[in-house]
């Protein structure tokens, strides 16, 4: 009944039934975020972080970006991979979405963050291809363009060619 009065961040069964529990608690999609960020604001584990957004996603572009643009500014490490990961379930197609993603796709030195990052930016080329080979072409952020090209090139949904123009970029692997 009362989330304030659960240990959270302890034991990964009891943070999943957290999930499923805000999941029904909150109808309102907003309110339903909002208590994510309270649940996750200490460590969690990825694992339990990219199946909240799978199991709470809705397409409502307007709520996803608000939470997108401010998870990805959070100080806490898997609120912020919350907010990468929101990206790719919910706002892979959406231009002013991909905007911020590249203007914040900057590398942190955290592995969990410069992976949701590197993830997000290979979906992202599915739709917006040219994009996505300027920022790789231009970023001076190698753990991250590495991790980007490899995730393209075992996609099945980007094309030959594309990957294929992935090679003459420098660090990448042939």
């Amino acid at each position: 009944e009362e989330f304030s009065k659960i240990t959270k961040n302890e034991y990964l069964e009891v943070d999943v039934l957290l999930v499923f529990v805000n999941k029904y608690k909150f109808n309102i999609y907003k309110e339903r975020l909002l208590n994510l960020e309270y649940l996750f604001m200490k460590d969690s584990s990825w694992a339990v972080t990219d199946s909240v957004i799978a199991f709470n996603k809705k397409k409502d572009d307007e709520t996803n970006i608000y939470f997108f643009k401010k998870w990805i500014l959070s100080p806490y490490i898997f609120i912020k991979r919350m907010g990468y990961v929101l990206y790719i379930a919910t706002l892979k197609d959406n231009k002013e979405a991909m905007n911020i993603l590249l203007n914040n796709s900057k590398e942190t030195g955290i592995y969990y963050i410069d992976m949701a990052i590197s993830w997000a930016l290979a979906v992202a080329s599915i739709n917006f291809e040219n994009e996505i080979y300027e920022y790789l072409k231009t970023t001076n952020d190698l753990f991250i363009k590495k991790q980007t090209i490899r995730k393209i090139k075992d996609s099945y949904r980007n094309t030959i060619e594309f990957k294929n123009k992935l090679n003459n970029l420098k660090g990448a692997k042939k």
